[in-house]
């Protein structure tokens, strides 16, 4: 039962730490208020997507809301990093 949200969140954390430590550079270089501002759009988009697929999927929609928000999380912290500290945010 418990099979497919693991294999949903196992994923999220896999492209979270494809990423690297955007949001820790950043609060590093002194961009908080960039971290602060990707938080709270990945906190608004993990609530929307929570609220749209739990009833629909149950446990496995709130994995895929977390992953979705996680994902979120690190597109905009590195859009943000690449900006800001003119650096690739990631080993690949």
């Amino acid at each position: 039962m418990a099979t497919w949200p693991l294999a949903i969140l196992a994923f999220g954390q896999l492209v979270n730490v494809a990423f690297g430590s955007v949001g820790m550079f950043l609060t590093m270089s002194g961009y908080e208020r960039e971290t602060l501002m990707g938080h709270l759009v990945a906190l608004a988009v993990n609530a929307a997507t929570a609220v749209a697929l739990i009833p629909l999927l149950g446990v496995i929609g709130a994995a895929i809301a977390v992953t979705i928000g996680l994902l979120t999380w690190n597109v905009v912290l590195a859009v943000k990093f690449v900006q800001r500290l003119q650096l690739r945010p990631t080993a690949l």
